[in-house]
């Protein structure tokens, strides 16, 4: 059951709700409708961003097919938009699983990178995941308990095709080969696979591209286990958004730093190959996290500690109560790369135009405040052109008074998008109940279809009857796990 109705681009959240897509700014929360030019009628399915592009797959009006359509966002207003170019779908054939850029569809695989159709033939039987990657489409496979990432190019004559093991240990294939639900973030040469079930904890794991190993990260990720159950993710910039299920069972969005692998070496103690929480430096120049320095500690002459560095040998002698001082060039280096860019952190969205703003041009409109009811930051320009009879002030002199009443109103806020997502999520779920209901009616007509045809023979029959109820076994159970779990959570959610 994987979808994703949701997609995130320059701060801006394009979600789909009553199947029109709606944009909400987080930096400010407004939300506002998305107006597509000659969308009249047609119905919004899930959201995608490839290449800093929102992608959109639809209903036609009459329901006959769906469609997808790259949308290019007006460079005045984001609020409008145009199809700038789009490609249907055989006439009732429903997208089966949806991954990062790629969709398949009807036994073929659908490109949202250049909007081409590709067969692999048997693919879908053993895939696991499929995604783009440097100009390939790769997937990864299970054949004899092996798991196998295959690619080919993107181009259609291209006949290369690789294939190449996954290297991991057998308690991480498990969990890959288990998870009833995976959502992909790639991110330079890594792809972050999260897996979530109705029966377990989520996992993280993390596929490298440059030496294809797989190994579990969930313990890298501070209150990963918070989440009880991940819908959908979306990468912008540096971070990734993940909206679920929460502990307790509340409906929520979280956003996780990521820290590039070009630093990955350089951030990890050489001892415990951990992200560096403190780092600390020896004489010689390496560094080794502090609880390493306290490990490799041992007695020395007089109440001393000394400690060797298990890089080059060099010794030092501390104090009893002395440690190795803060490596602060390598923190500062280490805040840089985890956190929001410095030329990102420097700018902030005016409410009003919708442009990136540096933060000393930035204001707090109080008039705006009083009547929108949320915290509006607006820029020096449209101060003067919209907002040029109202009270603000700059956003560096505000009170500890006013932060907590921008911290009320912002609470007050969320209460009525709550709502909206409870909504959300239960026509969700209701139309997965009603796919699955008329998968099920699909198969029985076929295999009724197949009993009643003189031309097929008794071992395609029975063939084709076991294929059936093996479909139909699996999307009954589907159908129970995910009604139990909804009426689990459901009376959680509106308490």
């Amino acid at each position: 059951m994987n979808h994703r109705e949701f997609a995130v681009m320059d701060r801006w959240l394009y979600y789909v709700f009553e199947r029109k897509i709606k944009m909400c700014n987080l930096s400010t929360g407004e939300v506002k409708p998305l107006e597509i030019e000659d969308f009249e009628g047609s119905y919004a399915c899930d959201l995608f961003c490839v290449n800093g592009r929102l992608n959109v797959l639809c209903h036609s009006p009459t329901f006959a097919y769906y469609y997808f359509g790259e949308l290019e966002l007006d460079n005045t207003n984001r609020q409008f938009a145009r199809f700038r170019r789009e490609e249907s779908v055989d006439n009732y054939v429903c997208p089966e699983a949806i991954w990062p850029s790629v969709v398949s569809v009807g036994g073929r695989i659908f490109c949202l990178e250049n909007y081409r159709f590709y067969k692999i033939d048997g693919w879908l039987d053993s895939c696991h995941c499929v995604f783009t990657w440097k100009g390939r489409i790769c997937y990864v496979t299970k054949e004899n308990n092996q798991f196998f990432l295959n690619s080919f190019l993107l181009e259609p004559d291209s006949s290369e095709n690789l294939r190449q093991p996954l290297m991991a240990d057998e308690a991480i294939m498990s969990r890959l080969d288990q998870g009833t639900d995976k959502q992909l973030i790639v991110f330079e040469d890594i792809v972050y696979i999260f897996i979530s079930s109705y029966h377990y904890r989520i996992c993280l794991l993390e596929l490298n591209l440059r030496d294809n190993t797989v190994k579990g990260i969930t313990d890298n990720v501070k209150n990963l286990t918070d989440i009880r159950f991940i819908w959908r993710t979306q990468v912008d910039g540096k971070a990734i958004y993940v909206t679920g299920l929460g502990e307790p069972a509340t409906l929520a969005m979280w956003k996780l730093e990521i820290i590039s692998t070009a630093h990955r070496d350089e951030f990890c103690c050489g001892i415990c190959l951990q992200l560096f929480e403190v780092p600390k430096v020896l004489p010689c120049g390496h560094s080794i996290c502090a609880s390493c320095e306290e490990a490799l500690k041992v007695a020395g002459p007089g109440n001393k500690k000394t400690l060797v560095c298990p890089f080059c040998r060099k010794s030092v002698d501390l104090e009893a109560n002395e440690s190795l001082p803060r490596n602060y060039a390598l923190t500062n280096v280490m805040e840089n790369s985890i956190n929001t860019p410095k030329e990102q952190e420097d700018l902030f969205l005016c409410f009003t135009c919708g442009k990136n703003r540096e933060k000393d041009n930035c204001l707090l409109c109080e008039t705006c405040m009083d009547t929108e009811k949320k915290t509006v930051l607006v820029c020096a320009i449209c101060v003067l052109k919209k907002h040029k009879d109202h009270r603000y002030e700059e956003v560096k002199s505000l009170s500890q008074a006013e932060k907590e009443r921008e911290f009320d109103l912002e609470a007050t806020d969320l209460k009525p998008l709550t709502g909206q997502f409870l909504l959300e999520f239960e026509y969700s779920v209701n139309r997965h109940l009603r796919a699955l209901k008329q998968a099920l009616d699909t198969m029985e007509n076929m295999k009724k279809k197949v009993v009643m045809d003189d031309s097929v023979t008794s071992a395609h029959m029975k063939s084709e009857i076991e294929k059936y109820k093996e479909l139909a076994s699996k999307a009954r159970c589907e159908k129970k796990a995910l009604k139990d779990w909804m009426e689990s959570v459901l009376p959680t959610l509106r308490g």
